[in-house]
């Protein structure tokens, strides 16, 4: 079993001015979104040719000079020959008026030659409107099927090149376990948590994204995706006024890294250590980050402290009804919302955090990661490992590295060479 992590750090007593903000890296953004007018011109009025110029099927008025132009237009008179420019209408032998035509530059048809087509067209308008009644139906399921369906499924496929395409389309593209998350965990206030205390933004950034290369250059098959864990609210050694033991980080501090990460394609998380509080009141208290996309959501069962117990001192648990609770919350933020799957990262390095995690319930839109946490040598590491992300995997397999405390640090290869090969490697 696996050794445990330095005596918690004393927080400081003022936050850290937010730094810069990071620009987007050039090259990100992947283009405006396709035209869907110039795709399905059908669908969105644009005019087909005149019928009676091309000899195509004409959705216009008998042609009195359609063209382009949409129902209802009229046709128009060029002026006289005689002084006018280049292309007017020829001048009518028998009147001397200008010929209407249309802006196409032909004569329209004949009055008698318009009626016929009108009664054709009125006709084949009918029958098509027959068949159409026949064909539409409602099916089993009370869904009205047919053109209406046809024209649901172009819309519900623009939305989707729209969700992909567009500013948060690289959070659309994340799939597990397609994807590899390599995550740097931390809390700006403590170099000791991890690297997100350690480095200023841009060398945090560089340093997440030379760590996730190494992954990607021994596995191309799964795309890497970068991401830090900040930990709000972060657990204290003594009671503090409202009995919670734990210390939340200023909104100031939280706006700035969930726009660091999204601003360069880097998932945020928050990780939850919530002492003697209440899962549901530390995830209300951020649910208004946690209903954006790319924010997601790590808990810690370490410090779910029981009544009496001191954090740091002893374990906590967690129960599996109050994950589900945390699970249900996303599922339906996610469903009504029209969000990316969260994801959501549990912790564990002793059987006693997750107590009942037989218990713990899957909910559509919501994706589980067990990670193995605590330090220690290699050998204990992978004994872990194999409990808790083989013989007890809830759903993916994660695994936690400590860069001053593992003896030594796995490398990427090793880790990689873990069964099942974890979907998310974590760096403290």
């Amino acid at each position: 079993m696996g050794m445990r992590r330095l005596p918690l750090s004393q927080k400081r007593e003022e936050a850290d001015q937010p730094g810069p903000f990071i620009a987007p890296r050039a090259g990100d953004d992947e283009g405006p979104l396709p035209n869907a007018k110039d795709d399905h011109p059908a669908l969105y009025g644009r005019g087909d040719p005149c019928g009676l110029c091309t000899g195509r099927f004409f959705r216009h008025a008998a042609c009195g000079g359609g063209g382009e132009r949409s129902l209802g237009d009229t046709p128009y008179y060029l002026p006289p020959r005689q002084g006018a420019p280049p292309g007017a209408a020829p001048l009518d032998p028998a009147s001397q008026k200008p010929t209407r035509v249309s802006p196409c530059g032909r004569p329209p048809a004949t009055p008698w030659l318009s009626l016929v087509l009108m009664c054709i067209l009125l006709i084949l308008s009918a029958c098509g409107r027959s068949v159409l009644a026949e064909q539409t139906h409602v099916g089993s399921t009370g869904t009205l099927t047919g053109v209406n369906t046809v024209a649901a499924d172009l819309q519900a496929e623009e939305a989707q090149l729209r969700k992909f395409r567009g500013p948060e389309g690289w959070i659309w593209r994340i799939s597990l376990p397609d994807n590899r998350l390599v995550v740097f965990y931390g809390n700006p206030l403590s170099p000791v948590m991890g690297p997100i205390g350690q480095y200023p933004d841009d060398e945090l950034i560089a340093k997440l994204r030379e760590q996730g290369q190494a992954y990607a250059d021994l596995d191309p098959r799964h795309r890497v995706v970068p991401a830090i864990d900040y930990v709000t609210p972060v657990v204290q050694s003594r009671a503090t006024y409202d009995g919670s033991w734990v210390y939340r980080m200023p909104d100031d501090s939280i706006e700035h890294y969930v726009h660091l990460a999204n601003s360069n394609h880097v998932l945020f998380f928050f990780d939850m250590q919530i002492g003697h509080s209440s899962i549901q009141k530390e995830v209300n208290l951020l649910w208004p980050y946690l209903q954006m996309p790319g924010v997601e959501l790590s808990l810690d069962p370490e410090f779910d402290m029981p009544p009496g117990t001191t954090p740091g001192v002893e374990f906590g648990r967690m129960k599996a009804v109050e994950i589900n609770w945390v699970i249900d919350q996303l599922s339906n933020l996610v469903l009504t919302q029209h969000l990316p799957p969260k994801i959501l990262i549990i912790h564990q390095f002793l059987e006693s955090m997750l107590p009942d995690w037989q218990n713990i319930k899957l909910k559509p839109g919501v994706q589980v990661i067990t990670c193995v946490d605590g330090f220690g040598t290699p050998g204990e590491k992978i004994d872990d490992y194999r409990m808790f992300d083989k013989e007890q995997l809830i759903q993916y397999p994660g695994m936690k590295l400590f860069y001053k405390l593992d003896k030594p640090v796995m490398s990427p290869a090793d880790v990689l060479a873990l069964d099942p090969s974890p979907v998310m490697v974590m760096y403290q």
